[in-house]
This record gives structure tokens, C-alpha cells and sequence, in this order.
């Protein structure tokens, strides 16, 4: 980080912006927000690139696939979306959860998708395929936190590590990780 370098502004969104990352060569930034749109940034002229719509909920992450021309977004209104960046149209959506999704990682060849949420599940989806081929369920387990006991079985956050094992942010404080199956 550099003390005295201007910071950049990436302003669009019409209510909170509650995700972001970085595509992978830190050029573009895609942001999900309440106002159920998914924005692309170009980072070194804080300049939108590409506005995607179609989710009926607010968009809670979004990422980015290995190459940088696609991103998957998922939402409160239970979808994953594909979208196309040189078009800005949706590529597919993908269903199965019965619950918002809080969370989505790619691996690193961009062959598999993990998707967490307000279900209690983690999904695996096979995206040649197009569908789900791993389900993990969340159980719920009684959690002791500064605020007192709670069940936790949510899946707020995850990521995937390059050798498959997926790690999952519970709503009661804890962190799963599980091997590939």
C-alpha cells in the first residue's frame, strides 16, 4: 500500500454495495449490492464496465471465473447467475437452493462452483455439467458467543482451496472445512 496515493471511487450502485472481488489479474472488481445488481469496475480508471440485472433479491457475492470474462453472482432470491461480460447478458441460473446464498467460490481451473447460504447446505455444482454433484449439510450445532448461545447451521462465507477443500464462515462464529468428496 502506498501513503499518499489517491484512492479510487467506484460509485454506481443505488443502495449498499455488500460484496466485491478482484478478477484475478486485480484489473476488474465485480461488486454485488441491495439493489439487486451485479457491477464490473475497471480498477486503474474507476470506470464501470458492465451493469448486469436479473436477480429479484440482493445480491450478496459475486466472483469472478479464472480467465475474467465471466462472473457468477448469488443472491437472497435463492439463484447463482452466469453472466457473459462482453455481452453483460446471463448465461444460466442456477438452482437448488431453498434459501439466500451468502456465499460462492470458484476452484482454480474454473470446473467447479461451491455455494453456501440460509439453507444450511453447501453445494458443489460441475459447471460442464450444469448441476449440482456434492451436497454437505450444514448441522446445526449449539454455538457459545459473547452475545450467549445460538444454533448455527448457516453459511455466510467459503472458499476453496487449490487442492478442493472447501472452508465455510457459520453464523455462530465458527469455521468448517471439509474434504473433497
Amino acid at each position: 500500500w502506498q501513503q499518499n496515493r489517491r484512492e479510487g471511487k467506484l460509485e454506481g450502485h443505488m443502495s449498499w454495495a455488500v460484496s466485491c472481488m478482484f478478477s484475478r489479474n486485480g484489473v476488474l472488481l465485480c461488486s454485488g449490492s441491495k439493489d439487486r445488481s451485479v457491477r464490473v469496475w475497471d480498477v486503474p480508471s474507476s470506470r464501470q464496465i458492465v451493469e448486469l440485472w436479473g436477480h429479484e433479491g440482493w445480491v450478496s457475492q459475486s466472483c469472478f471465473t479464472p480467465s475474467g470474462d465471466t462472473v457468477f453472482s448469488g443472491s437472497h432470491d435463492k439463484t447463482i447467475r452466469q453472466w457473459d461480460l462482453a455481452s453483460g447478458m446471463e448465461i444460466s441460473t442456477f438452482t437448488g437452493h431453498v434459501g439466500g446464498i451468502h456465499g460462492l467460490a470458484l476452484n482454480q481451473e474454473g470446473t467447479l462452483l461451491s455455494s453456501t447460504g440460509w439453507d444450511g447446505t453447501v453445494k458443489l455444482w460441475s459447471l460442464r455439467m450444469r448441476k449440482v454433484i456434492h451436497n454437505l449439510y450444514l448441522t446445526p450445532e449449539i454455538m457459545l458467543s459473547t452475545k450467549g448461545r445460538g444454533i448455527s447451521h448457516r453459511g455466510l462465507g467459503l472458499a476453496m482451496s487449490s487442492t478442493g477443500e472447501i472452508a465455510v464462515a457459520m453464523s455462530g462464529g465458527g469455521i468448517k472445512v471439509f474434504e473433497p468428496p
